[in-house]
């Protein structure tokens, strides 16, 4: 889990680091379905890894995601072709959801 920071930087040292993507790393960040973010190295990505160890998730899609500062985001990378899922509020709520509601009963 990571929160989404000031200017909608998305900071998760450990995360980024089993990725292997250091400083400077090119991101390509594309919505797919339920407003999930999936970003991954690309050579002319519209996103970089920064020095201190985030990235920015660009106007656009943090728009389609419905992306504010401070929502809680869940992070899942997948290793071996260096994916990362970002999942907003919107998507968590619908996957969980039911289930919350079976705890509130």
């Amino acid at each position: 889990m990571c929160a989404v920071g000031a200017a909608w930087r998305i900071h998760d040292r450990a995360i980024l680091d089993a990725l292997g993507w250091p400083p400077a790393t090119r991101l390509g960040i594309r919505g797919v379905d339920d407003g999930v973010r999936l970003v991954a190295w690309a050579e002319h990505g519209i996103a970089e890894v920064n020095t201190n160890r985030y990235f920015r998730v660009p106007f656009r899609q943090r728009r389609r995601a419905e992306l504010h500062i401070g929502d809680k985001v869940l992070l899942v990378a997948h290793l071996t072709p260096d994916h990362l899922a970002i999942y907003p509020p919107r998507a968590l709520h619908a996957f969980f959801g039911n289930h919350r509601r079976l705890l509130e009963a």
